[in-house]
């Protein structure tokens, strides 16, 4: 597609952490997703984050609080989120912040803690039923 010149493909990376705290704004324009584990990092690295409303993209990112959820296939609505992002500095602050506090909710605690809720929830229903 005569690309190279401005699309850089970096291949397999180890460093990823440093790789998305370089970049300004995280964008995923995907047609389709399940629990985006690259989202998920994204929001953890404190990045403003534009993605399409793909899989489970809006339960990953709070639009409006850590980022932007735009419609899937739609190019304007991609293009006018990026735009502004790229012109207002503090709104890219605003959801920096947001993002790190939002990430919480997916650390390994945080799921550690609820599959242990939820297990003690079943377990619960099942005793109260047997008595």
């Amino acid at each position: 597609y005569n690309i190279e010149d401005v699309v850089e493909f970096l291949g397999v990376r180890e460093d990823i952490p440093e790789l998305l705290a370089s970049n300004d704004i995280y964008v995923m324009a995907s047609h389709w997703e399940g629990l985006s584990m690259s989202l998920i990092e994204a929001l953890a690295s404190g990045i403003p984050i534009v993605a399409t409303d793909a899989g489970s993209n809006s339960e990953i990112v709070e639009n409006g609080i850590s980022g932007i959820i735009v419609p899937i296939k739609n190019p304007v609505a991609l293009a006018e989120a990026l735009f502004q992002l790229i012109s207002n500095y503090e709104l890219r602050q605003k959801f920096s912040m947001n993002a790190v506090e939002s990430s919480k909710r997916f650390s390994i605690q945080t799921c550690v803690e609820k599959h242990l809720e939820l297990y003690q929830d079943i377990l619960s229903g099942c005793i109260s039923r047997n008595t």
